[in-house]
């Protein structure tokens, strides 16, 4: 599709086709996602106590994507024939709208175990508090698939960036639909910063220091969806036009560096014994599976006491 004449007027490619002033800061960012696969590895898997746990898998994938990312920007912008590619152009729109996304719903679950931890006794709570671990477990859970709605639209729109090129109909649909998306984003991180100041406030024993943390996370990536909400209404006839030094350096500084320090803070410390995750993070709705461990443990200790020697 993407070697045929343009004939609608589409949203501009966020960050633009690659040139070849691309290839530099492309190799840049490859190189710094790449310099954080050795801290992974020690955190997650040589180090002690352990560091991997479930919920950062998505941030690992992630890196490891962009790295493969900036490497195809890279080679696009060394070598023309290659930009025209469709695959690659749709490609390029979808992973960059959805990145941040994912870094925003990581956040939400490590506040969620900030707070549920402080409801219960074997994390180090004082006392049992059932009432608000089940509220702020279904309160959470629908804030977390809220998501989705910026998620599937981002994705839907990014994987027909191609195709709308020959499309007024199309084109000006996707347009509406990624600044929806980014809309959404933008509100859900606004609401996550509210809730961890919150819960910072009010949350009784709450690790205060975690709550602050994330909040100043969703800050340091609040820009990203600022700045797609302020290019993505900008329409072009040919999308091969490259951008602006000015636009170009804009783009690299407020939407990819931000996401790169966001990775840096998650992925380069051992964030399950910060949050005290755990392996799996939290991810029951009920107590049923607690109340099970718990009577397990309680036999366990009444059968070692028993037998015990007099």
């Amino acid at each position: 599709m993407s070697d045929q004449t343009q004939t609608a007027l589409v949203s501009r490619a966020v960050g633009g086709i690659p040139v070849h002033a691309d290839i530099a800061p492309s190799v840049v960012f490859a190189v710094l996602y790449a310099l954080l696969l050795p801290n992974i590895i020690n955190n997650f898997f040589i180090r002690k106590p352990r560091g991997w746990n479930a919920i950062q898998i998505s941030t690992v994938i992630f890196a490891v994507e962009r790295i493969a990312w900036c490497i195809i920007r890279a080679v696009q912008g060394a070598h023309p024939e290659k930009r025209t590619s469709g695959g690659l152009m749709n490609y390029a729109q979808l992973t960059v709208g959805l990145g941040f996304v994912g870094i925003l719903s990581e956040a939400t679950k490590l506040l969620r175990c900030v707070i549920v931890n402080t409801t219960l006794p074997e994390k180090g709570a004082s006392k049992d508090r059932p009432r608000l671990r089940l509220w702020c477990r279904i309160f959470l859970t629908i804030f977390e698939l809220a998501f989705m709605a910026s998620s599937i639209p981002g994705g839907v729109a990014g994987a027909k960036y191609s195709a709308a090129r020959t499309n007024q109909a199309l084109a000006d649909k996707n347009m509406r639909v990624l600044n929806i998306s980014s809309g959404v984003a933008l509100g859900l991180e606004m609401v996550t910063i509210f809730g961890c100041l919150a819960a910072a406030l009010w949350v009784p024993e709450v690790d205060r220091k975690r709550c602050l943390e994330l909040a100043g996370l969703n800050l340091l990536i609040l820009p990203v969806p600022i700045y797609r909400l302020c290019v993505l209404h900008i329409r072009t006839a040919n999308v091969f036009e490259p951008l602006s030094p000015s636009a170009r350096a804009v783009f690299y500084v407020i939407h990819l560096l931000p996401e790169w320090l966001c990775v840096c803070v998650l992925l380069g410390t051992n964030v399950r014994e910060r949050f005290n995750t755990g392996r799996w993070g939290d991810y029951e709705l009920t107590d049923y599976a607690r109340n099970k461990r718990l009577e397990k443990a309680k036999q366990d200790a009444d059968l070692e006491r028993v037998n015990q020697p007099v």
